[in-house]
């Protein structure tokens, strides 16, 4: 049972470390909205300025709150952790060099880093906070898969950044 918590604790940590790198490195460089509260924080830079990672922590606040609320204390503990390591990491990750500035290149690669990191987090029956705390709330509400919920709720962040930067 204790090696259980620690696995997803480590899963969650890592999982959030991935994620931000793949946003940081891939994604926001060549403003790929990949849904979700980090797409939403793209938008935001593009029109404010304002910080992905300080977007993303007062998105993260409201969003956290509804899903302790409607997902129990337990899921709640982990995805507080999910929710400050996120944006934590895209922090101290977002002055790295972009991998590439070909679009094609890093949607795929940057996407497939971040549902990596998304998909350990999910693992440890967490979230990173944000939009997944959304698309679990729906699944349980609607009795659909995880995977579905989440690509209805970022579905619409997409169309969203696709008005926005066209």
């Amino acid at each position: 049972m204790h090696w259980k918590i620690v696995i997803e604790w480590c899963a969650v940590c890592v999982g959030s470390f991935v994620c931000a790198l793949g946003f940081s490195v891939f994604l926001a460089p060549n403003d790929i909205a990949s849904g979700g509260v980090q797409g939403i924080s793209l938008i935001v830079r593009a029109h404010w300025g304002v910080s992905p990672a300080l977007t993303q922590w007062l998105l993260n606040v409201p969003l956290y709150v509804i899903g302790v609320v409607v997902l129990g204390r337990s899921y709640g503990v982990k995805t507080l952790f999910g929710s400050i390591a996120l944006p934590f990491f895209v922090q101290i990750t977002e002055h790295i060099a972009p991998v590439t500035t070909n679009i094609l290149w890093a949607s795929l690669v940057g996407g497939l880093i971040v549902g990596l990191g998304v998909g350990l987090v999910f693992s440890a029956c967490a979230s990173t906070g944000g939009w997944d705390i959304v698309a679990q709330i729906l699944a349980r509400v609607l009795r659909m898969p995880v995977g579905m919920a989440v690509a209805v709720c970022d579905g619409l962040v997409i169309a969203w950044a696709a008005w926005v930067f066209g």
